[in-house]
Protein backbone atom coordinates (compact mmCIF):
# COMPACT_ATOMS: atom_id res chain seq x y z
CA UNK A 1 0.00 0.00 0.00
CA UNK A 2 2.85 2.37 0.82
CA UNK A 3 4.37 1.74 -2.60
CA UNK A 4 1.08 2.58 -4.35
CA UNK A 5 0.80 5.85 -2.44
CA UNK A 6 4.37 6.84 -3.19
CA UNK A 7 4.60 10.31 -4.71
CA UNK A 8 5.08 10.10 -8.47
CA UNK A 9 7.85 12.11 -10.18
CA UNK A 10 6.58 14.88 -12.44
CA UNK A 11 9.45 14.98 -14.91
CA UNK A 12 11.27 12.45 -17.06
CA UNK A 13 14.49 13.18 -15.16
CA UNK A 14 12.68 12.40 -11.92
CA UNK A 15 11.49 9.09 -13.29
CA UNK A 16 15.00 8.21 -14.44
CA UNK A 17 16.43 8.96 -11.02
CA UNK A 18 13.80 6.89 -9.27
CA UNK A 19 13.97 3.95 -11.62
CA UNK A 20 17.70 3.31 -11.73
CA UNK A 21 17.06 0.36 -9.45
CA UNK A 22 14.71 -1.08 -12.10
CA UNK A 23 17.15 -0.61 -15.00
CA UNK A 24 17.17 -4.28 -15.95
CA UNK A 25 13.42 -4.88 -15.79
CA UNK A 26 11.47 -5.77 -18.91
CA UNK A 27 8.98 -3.39 -20.48
CA UNK A 28 6.04 -5.27 -18.98
CA UNK A 29 7.40 -4.97 -15.43
CA UNK A 30 8.90 -1.49 -15.42
CA UNK A 31 6.85 1.08 -13.51
CA UNK A 32 7.74 3.93 -15.84
CA UNK A 33 5.96 2.33 -18.79
CA UNK A 34 2.30 3.27 -18.99
CA UNK A 35 1.13 2.97 -22.56
CA UNK A 36 -1.82 5.30 -22.94
CA UNK A 37 -2.22 4.88 -26.68
CA UNK A 38 -1.47 1.30 -27.72
CA UNK A 39 -2.43 0.74 -31.34
CA UNK A 40 0.38 -1.24 -32.92
CA UNK A 41 -0.02 -3.53 -35.88
CA UNK A 42 2.37 -5.28 -38.26
CA UNK A 43 2.36 -4.78 -41.98
CA UNK A 44 3.04 -7.61 -44.37
CA UNK A 45 6.79 -8.06 -44.18
CA UNK A 46 6.97 -6.92 -40.56
CA UNK A 47 8.34 -10.31 -39.55
CA UNK A 48 10.23 -10.96 -42.78
CA UNK A 49 13.67 -10.39 -41.20
CA UNK A 50 15.29 -12.47 -43.94
CA UNK A 51 14.72 -9.52 -46.30
CA UNK A 52 17.67 -7.71 -44.74
CA UNK A 53 19.99 -10.58 -45.68
CA UNK A 54 18.97 -10.17 -49.33
CA UNK A 55 19.80 -6.47 -49.11
CA UNK A 56 23.25 -7.20 -47.68
CA UNK A 57 23.90 -9.84 -50.33
CA UNK A 58 22.97 -7.50 -53.17
CA UNK A 59 25.26 -4.80 -51.76
CA UNK A 60 28.14 -7.25 -51.34
CA UNK A 61 27.87 -8.35 -54.97
CA UNK A 62 28.43 -4.75 -56.04
CA UNK A 63 31.49 -4.13 -53.89
CA UNK A 64 33.90 -3.98 -56.87
CA UNK A 65 32.04 -1.01 -58.36
CA UNK A 66 31.22 2.35 -56.88
CA UNK A 67 27.75 2.60 -55.40
CA UNK A 68 26.57 4.93 -58.16
CA UNK A 69 28.00 2.71 -60.93
CA UNK A 70 26.33 -0.36 -59.49
CA UNK A 71 23.10 1.54 -58.91
CA UNK A 72 22.86 2.50 -62.60
CA UNK A 73 23.74 -0.98 -63.83
CA UNK A 74 21.80 -3.38 -61.65
CA UNK A 75 18.06 -3.17 -60.83
CA UNK A 76 18.36 -5.56 -57.87
CA UNK A 77 21.06 -3.36 -56.42
CA UNK A 78 18.86 -0.29 -56.81
CA UNK A 79 16.22 -2.00 -54.68
CA UNK A 80 18.80 -3.03 -52.08
CA UNK A 81 20.61 0.31 -52.01
CA UNK A 82 17.80 2.82 -52.55
CA UNK A 83 14.66 0.74 -52.16
CA UNK A 84 13.60 1.50 -48.58
CA UNK A 85 10.74 3.58 -50.00
CA UNK A 86 9.67 0.73 -52.28
CA UNK A 87 9.65 -1.67 -49.31
CA UNK A 88 7.70 0.74 -47.10
CA UNK A 89 5.07 1.32 -49.80
CA UNK A 90 4.83 -2.38 -50.68
CA UNK A 91 4.31 -3.32 -47.03
CA UNK A 92 1.61 -0.68 -46.69
CA UNK A 93 -0.19 -1.75 -49.86
CA UNK A 94 -0.05 -5.44 -48.94
CA UNK A 95 -1.48 -4.62 -45.53
CA UNK A 96 -4.37 -2.68 -47.06
CA UNK A 97 -5.02 -5.39 -49.67
CA UNK A 98 -5.03 -8.33 -47.26
CA UNK A 99 -6.66 -6.90 -44.15
CA UNK A 100 -10.15 -7.11 -45.67
CA UNK A 101 -9.86 -10.47 -47.43
CA UNK A 102 -11.96 -13.28 -45.95
CA UNK A 103 -9.74 -15.92 -44.42
CA UNK A 104 -6.91 -13.50 -43.58
CA UNK A 105 -7.68 -13.56 -39.90
CA UNK A 106 -5.66 -11.53 -37.44
CA UNK A 107 -2.81 -13.56 -35.97
CA UNK A 108 -0.90 -12.93 -32.71
CA UNK A 109 2.50 -11.39 -33.35
CA UNK A 110 5.73 -11.90 -31.40
CA UNK A 111 5.24 -8.67 -29.46
CA UNK A 112 1.65 -9.43 -28.48
CA UNK A 113 0.10 -7.11 -31.07
CA UNK A 114 -2.05 -8.36 -33.91
CA UNK A 115 -0.99 -8.76 -37.50
CA UNK A 116 -2.09 -10.34 -40.74
CA UNK A 117 -0.47 -13.70 -41.37
CA UNK A 118 2.69 -12.99 -43.33
CA UNK A 119 3.01 -13.91 -46.98
CA UNK A 120 5.33 -16.79 -47.93
CA UNK A 121 8.81 -15.59 -48.83
CA UNK A 122 8.40 -16.22 -52.57
CA UNK A 123 5.08 -14.33 -52.70
CA UNK A 124 6.49 -11.40 -50.77
CA UNK A 125 9.53 -11.06 -53.05
CA UNK A 126 7.24 -11.31 -56.09
CA UNK A 127 5.08 -8.49 -54.70
CA UNK A 128 8.12 -6.26 -54.11
CA UNK A 129 9.44 -6.89 -57.64
CA UNK A 130 6.01 -6.12 -59.07
CA UNK A 131 5.69 -2.80 -57.23
CA UNK A 132 9.28 -1.90 -58.08
CA UNK A 133 8.90 -2.56 -61.81
CA UNK A 134 5.52 -0.84 -62.02
CA UNK A 135 4.28 1.70 -59.51
CA UNK A 136 7.36 2.60 -57.46
CA UNK A 137 10.20 2.27 -59.93
CA UNK A 138 13.45 4.08 -59.14
CA UNK A 139 15.29 5.31 -62.23
CA UNK A 140 18.96 5.38 -63.10
CA UNK A 141 19.47 9.13 -62.89
CA UNK A 142 21.62 10.91 -60.35
CA UNK A 143 18.63 12.63 -58.71
CA UNK A 144 17.06 9.24 -58.03
CA UNK A 145 20.39 8.06 -56.67
CA UNK A 146 20.33 10.90 -54.15
CA UNK A 147 16.62 10.91 -53.24
CA UNK A 148 15.41 7.36 -53.82
CA UNK A 149 11.65 7.06 -54.40
CA UNK A 150 9.93 10.32 -55.34
CA UNK A 151 7.09 11.47 -53.04
CA UNK A 152 4.73 12.12 -55.98
CA UNK A 153 5.12 8.51 -57.12
CA UNK A 154 4.17 7.42 -53.62
CA UNK A 155 1.07 9.64 -53.66
CA UNK A 156 -0.15 8.47 -57.06
CA UNK A 157 0.52 4.77 -56.44
CA UNK A 158 -1.09 4.69 -53.03
CA UNK A 159 -4.15 6.63 -54.22
CA UNK A 160 -4.77 3.94 -56.86
CA UNK A 161 -4.38 1.22 -54.21
CA UNK A 162 -6.89 2.88 -51.85
CA UNK A 163 -9.49 3.24 -54.61
CA UNK A 164 -8.90 -0.29 -55.89
CA UNK A 165 -9.42 -1.76 -52.41
CA UNK A 166 -12.53 0.36 -51.69
CA UNK A 167 -10.93 1.97 -48.64
CA UNK A 168 -12.91 4.59 -46.73
CA UNK A 169 -10.06 7.08 -47.23
CA UNK A 170 -8.75 7.80 -50.71
CA UNK A 171 -6.88 11.10 -50.49
CA UNK A 172 -3.09 11.06 -50.08
CA UNK A 173 -0.62 13.85 -49.40
CA UNK A 174 3.09 13.87 -48.70
CA UNK A 175 4.30 16.35 -46.05
CA UNK A 176 0.77 17.68 -45.41
CA UNK A 177 1.79 20.41 -42.97
CA UNK A 178 5.01 21.65 -44.59
CA UNK A 179 5.27 25.43 -44.36
CA UNK A 180 3.75 25.72 -40.90
CA UNK A 181 5.88 26.55 -37.86
CA UNK A 182 8.03 23.73 -36.51
CA UNK A 183 6.06 23.49 -33.26
CA UNK A 184 2.72 23.46 -35.12
CA UNK A 185 3.98 20.81 -37.53
CA UNK A 186 5.14 18.68 -34.62
CA UNK A 187 1.67 18.56 -33.05
CA UNK A 188 -0.21 18.16 -36.33
CA UNK A 189 2.02 15.31 -37.53
CA UNK A 190 1.65 13.45 -34.22
CA UNK A 191 -2.14 13.87 -34.27
CA UNK A 192 -2.25 12.64 -37.87
CA UNK A 193 -0.17 9.57 -37.06
CA UNK A 194 -2.48 8.68 -34.17
CA UNK A 195 -5.57 9.28 -36.30
CA UNK A 196 -4.33 7.06 -39.13
CA UNK A 197 -3.26 4.23 -36.83
CA UNK A 198 -6.57 4.30 -34.99
CA UNK A 199 -8.29 4.04 -38.38
CA UNK A 200 -6.03 1.06 -39.24
CA UNK A 201 -3.75 2.82 -41.74
CA UNK A 202 -0.01 2.37 -41.14
CA UNK A 203 2.02 5.53 -41.81
CA UNK A 204 4.92 5.68 -44.28
CA UNK A 205 7.45 8.27 -43.13
CA UNK A 206 10.95 9.45 -43.94
CA UNK A 207 13.90 10.87 -42.06
CA UNK A 208 16.66 12.86 -43.74
CA UNK A 209 19.56 14.92 -42.48
CA UNK A 210 22.52 16.45 -44.30
CA UNK A 211 24.61 16.03 -41.12
CA UNK A 212 24.55 12.28 -40.38
CA UNK A 213 27.32 12.41 -37.79
CA UNK A 214 25.60 15.03 -35.65
CA UNK A 215 21.92 14.37 -36.36
CA UNK A 216 21.46 10.68 -37.17
CA UNK A 217 18.17 9.32 -35.85
CA UNK A 218 18.40 6.61 -33.18
CA UNK A 219 16.36 3.45 -33.77
CA UNK A 220 16.04 1.72 -30.40
CA UNK A 221 15.56 -2.05 -30.38
CA UNK A 222 13.28 -1.97 -27.32
CA UNK A 223 10.44 0.25 -26.16
CA UNK A 224 11.90 0.60 -22.66
CA UNK A 225 15.22 1.88 -24.03
CA UNK A 226 13.43 4.42 -26.21
CA UNK A 227 11.36 5.70 -23.30
CA UNK A 228 14.50 6.19 -21.24
CA UNK A 229 16.62 7.42 -24.14
CA UNK A 230 19.31 4.87 -23.29
CA UNK A 231 21.70 4.00 -26.14
CA UNK A 232 22.81 0.60 -24.87
CA UNK A 233 25.62 -0.91 -26.93
CA UNK A 234 24.35 -3.25 -29.63
CA UNK A 235 20.71 -2.38 -28.93
CA UNK A 236 20.16 0.52 -31.30
CA UNK A 237 20.86 1.53 -34.90
CA UNK A 238 21.34 4.91 -36.60
CA UNK A 239 19.90 6.27 -39.83
CA UNK A 240 20.45 9.53 -41.71
CA UNK A 241 18.27 9.12 -44.84
CA UNK A 242 15.56 6.48 -44.83
CA UNK A 243 11.90 5.61 -45.55
CA UNK A 244 10.13 3.59 -42.84
CA UNK A 245 6.62 2.54 -41.76
CA UNK A 246 5.06 3.66 -38.47
CA UNK A 247 2.87 0.89 -37.06
CA UNK A 248 2.32 2.04 -33.46
CA UNK A 249 2.64 5.01 -31.13
CA UNK A 250 2.94 5.26 -27.35
CA UNK A 251 2.79 7.88 -24.63
CA UNK A 252 4.31 7.15 -21.22
CA UNK A 253 3.40 8.63 -17.85
CA UNK A 254 6.44 10.87 -18.20
CA UNK A 255 4.99 12.39 -21.37
CA UNK A 256 7.55 10.72 -23.62
CA UNK A 257 6.12 10.07 -27.11
CA UNK A 258 7.47 7.02 -28.96
CA UNK A 259 6.85 5.69 -32.48
CA UNK A 260 7.00 1.99 -33.28
CA UNK A 261 8.78 1.64 -36.64
CA UNK A 262 9.09 -1.14 -39.18
CA UNK A 263 12.16 -1.14 -41.45
CA UNK A 264 13.44 -3.93 -43.74
CA UNK A 265 11.41 -6.47 -41.75
CA UNK A 266 12.72 -5.41 -38.32
CA UNK A 267 10.92 -3.50 -35.55
CA UNK A 268 12.37 -0.41 -33.84
CA UNK A 269 11.28 2.42 -31.54
CA UNK A 270 11.93 6.13 -32.11
CA UNK A 271 11.55 9.01 -29.69
CA UNK A 272 9.14 11.37 -31.41
CA UNK A 273 10.84 14.55 -30.17
CA UNK A 274 14.07 13.42 -31.82
CA UNK A 275 12.28 12.66 -35.08
CA UNK A 276 10.22 15.88 -35.07
CA UNK A 277 13.32 18.00 -34.52
CA UNK A 278 14.11 17.55 -38.24
CA UNK A 279 10.59 17.97 -39.64
CA UNK A 280 10.68 19.49 -43.13
CA UNK A 281 9.63 18.39 -46.62
CA UNK A 282 12.21 15.56 -46.60
CA UNK A 283 11.52 14.41 -43.03
CA UNK A 284 7.79 13.86 -43.00
CA UNK A 285 4.83 11.51 -43.37
CA UNK A 286 2.48 10.28 -46.10
CA UNK A 287 -1.01 11.22 -44.97
CA UNK A 288 -4.10 9.16 -45.88
CA UNK A 289 -7.32 11.08 -45.21
CA UNK A 290 -11.01 11.54 -46.10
Amino acid sequence: MEEKNEKQPKTEAGWRARLKRNWSKGVEEAEYVSVLLPNGRKCQGGNQSWWLSIVKQEKAEGQNLSRYQKCRKDENYRIASLGCGVIAMTNLELYLEHRGIAGNEWMPADDGKSCIKALPKEDYIKAVRSKWKGTYRIGRGYVNYVTGLYPWKMEAGLRECLIRNHCDRTKVQWAPFAGKSKNRQKHLVWDTICDMLNADYPVVCSYHTFSPKEHALILYHELGLALRGVKAEGRYDKISSHYMTIIGCYVSETGCHVLQIESWGNLYYVRYDEYAEKLNYFTNILRIYE
